[in-house]
């Protein structure tokens, strides 16, 4: 069982180097660092925008500016870790038109791992360090200590929140097993959807309170987690203040993502029988 782990992470590493590699060649190297310098302007503007408006109303509904750029830069971490695998989910119903997914069937290794390492996103790195240097920003302008269990903490959240916005990317698409199209449902969701989780998200109703928690729970991303280790006291429709409640839900969310990814593909592989 350990030799088959070891064997399963050599394999992945060997498929990120040699996805570095391919992106970072003589022939893509120019490419990859614009879109990387590009992305990273872009999300400085996006950051640049939160500032204005925090700087404009000092709070909102208790929240003060570094801790809404603390909610921002979670968002934007997990989106990108998680990302960084998921992001070939987007174009799943592409390859299932084209017969593109034929090729990952035939390989001798689970579809599912060779499917998420075959288009590693290595431009999600500017979304990384940038997020995580707003992070650090903030804890420090808020006077926190990163104590040992505040180390763990963070950690633990990053890694489920990364979980959990990358099981609604696999989730969403893999509807394309059985629609054909996928595309928009995921970009709405991804794209349109996560940017209500820029900000503190006890300012909507309770009934959008209640879909970033129980139907699309990206409430856990960023919001509870803060909610907790800040200590918020603004009315919320759920004060869910557990620890690390977003590492459970995003190891729970990847199973089932795996598990709707699975059964799509025997959907897939029966038809074409």
């Amino acid at each position: 069982m350990i030799a088959a782990v070891k064997r399963w992470i050599v394999f992945r590493l060997l498929l990120f180097k040699m996805k570095l590699k391919s992106d970072f060649g003589y022939y893509h190297q120019v490419h990859t660092f614009i879109s990387l310098f590009v992305m990273i302007v872009g999300y400085l503007g996006q950051y640049m925008a939160v500032w204005i408006i925090m700087n404009k109303f000092q709070y909102i509904n208790g929240w003060s500016t570094y801790e809404v750029l603390f909610l921002y830069s979670l968002n934007l971490l997990s989106y990108a870790a998680g990302g960084v695998f998921s992001q070939v989910f987007w174009r799943l119903d592409q390859a299932l038109l084209s017969g593109g997914l034929d090729e990952v069937l035939i390989k001798p290794i689970d579809p599912f791992v060779y499917y998420l390492t075959r288009g590693i996103a290595v431009q999600y790195s500017a979304h990384i360090s940038l997020s995580l240097f707003f992070i650090f920003f903030s804890l420090g302008k808020l006077g926190i200590v990163l104590s040992p269990y505040n180390v763990v903490w963070l950690v633990g959240i990053c890694i489920g929140g990364s979980l959990i916005q990358g099981s609604i990317t696999i989730s969403l698409a893999s509807t394309a097993f059985w629609t054909r199209q996928a595309g928009g449902l995921v970009q709405f969701a991804i794209q349109s959807l996560r940017e209500f989780i820029q900000f503190p998200i006890s300012i909507y109703p309770w009934i959008v309170q209640f879909l970033f928690t129980f139907l699309i729970p990206y409430g856990f991303v960023n919001f509870y987690p803060a909610y907790r280790f800040f200590h918020k006291t603004d009315v919320a429709a759920f004060s869910i203040r557990l620890p690390f409640a977003t590492l459970i839900i995003g190891v729970f969310m990847a199973v089932g993502s795996y598990a709707v990814w699975r059964r799509g593909l025997r959907r897939y592989e029966s038809i074409g029988a």
